[in-house]
Formats: structure tokens, C-alpha cells, sequence
């Protein structure tokens, strides 16, 4: 074997292997230490890169919630939102709905009075025209005059325009019955510029100057209910005939013509000339009493609210203001300056009002009229509404209601005429339905 060549090749090949073999180790293992550490490094960053991944992603997870949240409360303050909207928008429909009903309603209202004016002209000129019609062709020249020579007293509201139409002057009956009272009642009266003008209440009050005293001086001016007009007009009137028949009766023998208008009848209500001694004029002052005079008094004349209701205090002298002081406990008042004339210091008038509805708490405004009344003497009233006149014990001690059952309204209490003849009333009766009497 020693002496086989390819023996010692192979030695020779063994020998050259371990020769070489650990210089090529050395590289090979530096190599590979180097090829690991660039791995190692690569799976370091690697699990950096992953670490870094993960907090991203966590704070992506994290910033998703918060946008989820966001989202959430964005959706729900725009639902909110949308919904006050919406309820805005729907109070505004509501709003211009009832804005739209109230002005139907008003022109209804308005067209239903035009037509009932219209209607009770044209019932007024066809029952006046029927008259003169039925006068004409039933009554003979000799009847027409005898119904002339016995009447006493003609009232009739027969206007410029009326008169004009059908022919009658103001002698016209006065000539053919010398004796006749004759009273003719119009809103304007016979001439002036406003002598052909129609009227209702509220046009006689806007321009008689009530309306412009009544309400708070701060807002417009209010309209009174009722028919105050006519009802004083009426009183004016029967005061007219009643001086017209004194005279014709005791002195002259002789009848007259009588002229009334409703406006200057309103004229003679206000309480104090139009011009007061300080110059100025009536104003409104609310539920205080407004200045007549130059001089001021004390504050306490006013309308103020109970538990159940509102009561009245008058009074404006200086006795009566220190025993209102006295009354609510508040004696420093009677001599504090601000507090002596109410026009001057219109705030004395707001803290007497505060003073005396902290006085009246948990008082009725019947328990509050007794007791100021009788207690301190001092001038006092409720203010009643229509169920407390209906109760009231002196309204029914003095029989002043009468109950009519009327066809289209049913049983209700009326009031009774306001005078007695003999401690009796006279009963009422219910006004004729539209052509219920026709026949008659």
C-alpha cells in the first residue's frame, strides 16, 4: 500500500486539506459570523420594526376609537341639533299657521261685521222704506195727519244722508204738530265734516279720547267692552226730552226739534277739563290714576292682585296715604320726600304697589276689603268679575237678575232694568228673532 502511488495522493490530499482548512475555518467562520450578525441585525430591526408596528397599530386602534366616539357624538349633537331644528322650524309653521288662522280669522270677523252692517242697513232701509210704504198706502191724507197731530215725542237716528233721501227736513213734522218734541239721535249729528260718516263704538271712542286714556302708557291704547256710548247717549237723550217737555209744558206751549250726537256725548264724560292747570293732558297711566291736576299726591291709588283676585284702593290725599303706610307697617314712608307726589317719582308708585301686594299675600280680596274697610277706613273695592256680580248679595238682594229662557241661548240671567216703581221690577222680556214678528 506504501508503495501504491495513489495511496500517497491521497495522503498528499489529506495532508493539503489540513493544511488549508483552517485559514478557509477562519473566513468561513468570519463570514458567517458575519452573515449572522447582518441576520441577527436584519431580525432585530425586524422586531423593531414589528414592535413599532404594533404601538402603531395600537394607537390607530386607539385613534379609531376616539374617531368612532367622535363620530358617535358628532351624530349625536347633529341629531340633537337637528332635532331643535326641526322643532324650531316646526314652532315657526305653528307660528306663521296660527299667524295665518289669526288674520283669516280677523278677516272673517271683519267680512262677518261688514255683511251684519250691510245686512242691518239694508234691514234698517227696507224696514224704514216699509214704514213709509205702509204709512203711504194704508193711511189716508186725514190718518197720516191725525198720527202726526197725536204724537208727543218722535225719536228716530235718521242721519244727513237718510234725511236727505227721503225728503225730510227738521221742521218736517215739527210744521204739521207745532206741540211735537221731535229727537233725533246720530253718531255725529246733522252738519260738519263728520256728518255723514258711519260709527261703531270703538271709532266713538278713539275719537271722543277715551281710548287714549285707557291702558298702560307704555303699550297701546285699549278699547272698553260694552255699548258705554249708547247707553249714555240714551240718558242724554230722555234728559233732553224731559227739559223739552218742562219747557213746552210750562212755558212756551210750543214743541222743538232736539238734536244729539253720540260723540259729544262721550266729550262730557271725562272727569276734568281737556287742558289741565299744569298744562298738559290726560294721559294713560295703567292701573294708577291719572295726574288732574298740577298738584301730585302720594302714591296708593292703584289696582293690585290678592290671592283670589284684584281689589282697588283710592284715596290721593295725604291723610289717606300716612293710614296706608300705618296699615302696611311702614311708617318711614309718611315722611321720606320721594314719596309725596307719585307723578314727580313714578318709582314711589312701583314700590307702594310691591308693599301692598306683600301686605295682602295669602288674603282673599274679600278678607282684604273687610279688614281695610273697617279696620283702617280706607277707600276700597274688588274688583268683581262677572261670576261675582252674579253672586254678589247685594245685586241679589235688590232682585237685579231675571232669567229668560231664549230659543237659540238657552236659560241665562239677564239683567233687570235698573230702577223699581212701587219696590217692584219690571220684568224683561227676550228680544224678537230676525222676522219673528213680521206678521205683527
Amino acid at each position: 500500500m506504501l508503495s501504491d502511488p495513489q495511496f500517497w495522493v491521497f495522503v498528499a490530499f489529506i495532508i493539503f486539506i489540513a493544511a488549508v482548512f483552517n485559514p478557509i475555518k477562519k473566513i468561513l467562520v468570519k463570514s458567517l459570523d458575519t452573515k449572522i450578525g447582518v441576520i441577527k441585525n436584519s431580525i432585530d430591526e425586524a422586531e423593531q420594526l414589528k414592535n413599532e408596528a404594533q404601538v402603531t397599530l395600537s394607537e390607530i386602534k386607539k385613534r379609531q376609537n376616539e374617531v368612532s366616539k367622535e363620530i358617535d357624538l358628532i351624530n349625536s349633537e347633529a341629531k340633537e341639533k337637528i332635532g331643535i331644528i326641526e322643532k324650531i322650524a316646526h314652532e315657526k309653521l305653528q307660528e306663521q299657521i296660527e299667524k295665518r288662522n289669526s288674520i283669516n280669522t280677523l278677516k272673517i270677523e271683519q267680512m262677518t261685521r261688514d255683511a251684519n252692517a250691510q245686512i242691518q242697513n239694508y234691514i234698517t232701509t227696507t224696514a224704514m222704506t216699509a214704514t213709509i210704504q205702509i204709512l203711504k198706502n194704508k193711511l189716508n191724507e186725514d190718518e197720516k195727519q191725525n198720527l202726526i197731530n197725536k204724537s208727543d215725542i218722535l225719536i228716530e237716528d235718521w242721519d244727513l244722508k237718510d234725511r236727505k233721501s227721503l225728503n225730510i227736513s227738521k221742521d218736517f213734522f215739527i210744521k204739521q204738530n207745532p206741540k211735537l218734541i221731535e229727537m233725533c239721535v246720530t253718531a255725529f249729528g246733522l252738519s260738519g265734516p263728520y256728518s255723514t260718516y258711519k260709527s261703531t263704538p270703538m271709532i266713538l271712542f278713539a275719537l271722543g279720547g277715551f281710548m287714549n286714556i285707557m291702558g298702560s302708557p307704555d303699550k297701546k291704547p285699549i278699547m272698553l267692552p260694552g255699548f258705554q256710548a249708547d247707553y249714555v247717549t240714551g240718558i242724554n237723550a230722555n234728559n233732553a226730552i224731559q227739559i223739552a217737555l218742562w219747557e213746552r209744558d210750562s212755558i212756551s206751549n210750543k214743541g222743538q226739534f232736539l238734536e244729539l250726537s253720540m260723540i259729544e256725548t262721550l266729550i262730557n264724560l271725562h272727569q276734568a277739563p281737556f287742558e289741565m292747570d299744569h298744562g298738559g293732558n290726560r294721559q294713560r297711566m295703567g292701573h294708577r290714576q291719572s295726574a288732574l291736576s298740577a298738584k301730585g299726591f302720594p302714591p296708593g291709588v292703584s289696582s293690585v292682585p290678592a290671592e283670589d283676585g284684584y281689589l282697588t284702593f283710592g284715596g290721593g290725599s295725604q291723610p289717606i296715604f300716612e293710614t296706608l303706610c300705618l296699615m302696611l307697617g311702614r311708617p318711614e314712608l309718611i315722611e321720606t320726600e320721594e314719596f309725596q307726589n307719585v307723578f314727580k317719582n313714578p318709582e314711589s308708585g312701583v314700590l307702594m304697589d310691591k308693599y301692598m301686594i306683600d301686605w295682602m299675600k295669602g288674603k282673599t280680596k274679600q278678607e282684604v276689603f273687610i279688614e281695610v274697610s273697617t279696620q283702617w277706613l280706607l277707600p276700597v273695592s274688588p274688583i268683581n268679575t262677572i261670576r261675582d256680580i252674579l253672586e254678589d248679595e247685594q245685586f241679589n238682594h235688590k232682585n237685579a237678575f231675571q232669567e229668560i229662557d231664549h230659543p237659540m241661548v238657552g236659560l241665562a240671567k239677564y239683567a233687570r232694568l235698573p230702577f223699581s216703581i212701587n219696590n217692584k221690577k219690571l220684568n224683561i222680556k227676550r228680544a224678537p228673532l230676525l222676522g219673528e214678528n213680521s206678521n205683527e
